[in-house]
């Protein structure tokens, strides 16, 4: 009773606590949820006799910079590798074990991974979604480049002193990030597709912060919403002599989520430039998919209105 008794208390600070960081974004707020969360289930285990759960490996934490300050001297103080400007190439992300060669991404199915930390009014949000009808990349408009690192993904890396371009091969719906290595984010940001990319150096990784999404995308092609809060951390770095560029994301919205995740893909280099693509060759098939899709909505319309 005693053991019970202590336990309540201590789940009932712990939540205090989260209610506390949960008014800001960032790597305290998403600790301090997953503590509590264990201790709740923990005591639920003690009440239903449920053998412990099997130990979770903690992802590494990373120095994240949030203050304009903060980055500027980062950027100004830290030096790029010497052999940064050979980064340049074209790249697609590795899915099959050959490709992957023995390297392990973090979270590879990731729409559980983002479902299980959706707000209950982001969850009811895709239930009344269409996922082709609503799909603006069915039509060639814009998507974000969330979708474009969950499962399949290729791009063009541009880099400069100043400046990296990243082009995504499906530039009609995922389109190109800018990431300055010599200014902090614009204040009074237009919110916009593939939002404001800043970044600076941590050693060999390049450390990328993105802040001024619209509210438009989806976080995966599995519908999930997102808002104006979202901000994305990677960090990218060479592995495999360089064959590779390691991406670690880290995806966080105070307002869509109950906490960030995280994720690892790797991107084999394949190329010096991006070969042609062409999102719709069949212009009568992406018509008559389409034109299916909305043709179920009209249908639903229809029936309310009666």
């Amino acid at each position: 009773m005693i053991r019970r008794l202590a336990l309540a208390l201590v789940i009932c600070l712990l939540m205090g606590g989260s209610f506390a960081f949960g008014l800001y974004s960032g790597a305290e707020r998403t600790a301090v949820f997953a503590v509590a969360r264990d201790v709740k289930n923990r005591i639920q285990r003690i009440r239903t006799g449920e053998p412990a759960a099997p130990a979770v490996v903690k992802q590494p934490q990373f120095t994240r910079l949030y203050d304009a300050a903060s980055i500027a001297k980062a950027q100004k103080e830290n030096a790029p590798p010497a052999n940064f400007l050979e980064w340049a190439g074209f790249y697609r992300m590795a899915t099959s074990a050959e490709d992957l060669a023995g390297l392990e991404p973090l979270n590879a199915v990731l729409p559980p991974v983002i479902h299980d930390r959706l707000q209950p009014w982001a969850r009811a949000r895709i239930e009344t979604t269409d996922g082709i009808a609503d799909d603006t990349g069915q039509v060639c408009q814009p998507t974000g480049w969330f979708r474009a690192t969950g499962y399949r993904s290729a791009f063009l890396w541009l880099p400069g002193q100043q400046k990296i371009v990243k082009v995504y091969r499906e530039i009609e719906t995922h389109g190109v990030q800018r990431i300055y290595l010599n200014r902090t984010h614009r204040p009074h940001l237009l919110p916009t597709w593939n939002g404001d990319s800043i970044g600076y150096w941590d050693g060999d990784t390049l450390v990328v912060d993105t802040i001024g999404f619209n509210d438009k995308s989806w976080l995966q092609s599995t519908m999930e919403p997102h808002t104006e809060e979202t901000r994305v951390i990677q960090r990218i770095r060479q592995v495999r002599g360089g064959l590779y560029l390691e991406i670690h994301y880290v995806v966080e919205d105070r307002k869509a989520l109950t906490s960030a995740y995280s994720y690892t893909r790797y991107f084999k280099r394949i190329g010096e430039s991006m070969p042609e693509t062409v999102c719709n060759e069949d212009l009568q098939l992406w018509r008559d998919y389409r034109t299916k899709a909305l043709d179920r909505q009209l249908e639903r319309a229809r029936v309310v209105n009666e």
